[in-house]
């Protein structure tokens, strides 16, 4: 944990110097390299061997280089007990042609997962040091491990512009290509959907009556559409076992919400500030409904905990009285702060 900490220091130090704001394009920029560049070598230089999942991806790539364009299907099953999606097989193959070791694959992968991030954060964030420190405490130690998702999340947080501009052909693309990383980025769907939908009492209402209908329901809904998805039909068999999800991660998001609801209560909110809100509940209902799931079905909603991080700081610019803000900026931090050291399961290592 020493090294992530050092780079959040790191990157804190950095970003007081810049000044980090959107106000000044040169010292933002300026920043967002700089971490970019921390945050890559962390992913570069990780012990890959500490963490769970890596060791079939490095089998897969290894199988990519036997199979050839024409087999590239073959992958999808190269495991009794493994499928991958097929985007995610010709990810592999293509990048397995071109070089022969795995840590290059790894590499590769993080470069384009920070890059899709960063052009979300940099583009849409009114606080780029707070949202690149919730960024490591909320994201960067899953996506060590838990490739394809997270590149799906990437991908779908590029689809914003597209769902602000009301762009259905270039979102529906985005979707398809999150999908082909990962089945489960269908769910992100809905926020085309919801950009123009206004948040009030009555739709906080009718969410809660149907988050209710949901968290009854849920299992008879996953166990009859689980088998159809070959991936996970394991999990099917799993639904509201010891081994679910437990009240942590649904505290913090209903907290987080309620905070933000509060300080835009007497607000004017914008669409696309309202845009990561409609999120945040999301996320909210998810990690509520999902209370007692296996992990990886209750993951649905990791594509919406994204907008957390923009969210929040966005949120507390918003608060004009500074020491409220400091306050907020500095509970919020040590509250996601202890959700990463209670979710940091694998320890981290430089290889």
């Amino acid at each position: 944990m020493i090294y992530i900490l050092l780079s959040l220091l790191l990157i804190i130090i950095v970003g007081k110097i810049c000044n980090s704001s959107r106000k000044s394009t040169l010292e933002s920029n300026v920043f967002l390299i700089l971490s970019y560049i921390v945050i890559l070598t962390l992913y570069a230089l990780k012990n890959n061997n500490i963490f769970p999942d890596l060791d079939k991806y490095e089998m897969l790539f290894v199988n990519s280089k036997r199979v050839s364009w024409e087999s590239i299907k073959e992958l999808q099953n190269y495991t009794i007990s493994d499928k991958y999606e097929l985007g995610w097989c010709i990810f592999t193959k293509t990048i397995s042609y071109i070089f022969d070791d795995f840590l290059s694959f790894i590499f590769l992968f993080s470069i384009i997962y920070l890059c899709l991030v960063f052009f979300a954060l940099k583009k849409y964030s009114n606080y780029l040091l707070f949202a690149i420190i919730l960024f490591i405490l909320l994201r960067f130690y899953n996506s060590c491990f838990v490739l394809r998702q997270n590149l799906a999340a990437a991908v779908c947080m590029a689809s914003i512009p597209f769902i602000i501009k009301r762009k259905p052909i270039h979102f529906s693309f985005c979707i398809l290509v999150a999908f082909s990383f990962h089945q489960s980025a269908l769910v992100f769907s809905i926020m085309y959907f919801l950009f123009d939908v206004k948040i009030s009492k009555l739709y906080i209402v009718l969410l809660l009556f149907a988050s209710t209908i949901m968290y009854v329901g849920v299992f008879t809904v996953f166990s009859n559409f689980l088998p159809y998805f070959e991936s996970y039909q394991v999990y099917a068999t799993e639904i509201r076992s010891s081994e679910g999800s437990n009240y942590t991660s649904f505290i913090l998001s209903l907290i987080s919400l309620l905070f933000i609801l509060f300080v835009y209560k007497n607000k004017k909110i914008d669409k696309i500030n309202r845009l990561f809100i409609h999120a945040m509940i999301i996320s909210s209902i998810i990690n509520f409904v999902k209370i007692g799931l296996p992990g990886t079905v209750g993951r649905l909603g990791l594509y919406f905990s994204y907008f957390i991080i923009l969210a929040i700081p966005n949120t507390c610019m918003n608060i004009e009285n500074k020491e409220m803000r400091t306050l907020a900026i500095v509970g919020f931090s040590a509250l996601y702060f202890a959700l990463f050291y209670a979710t940091f399961n694998y320890g981290f290592e430089l290889s």
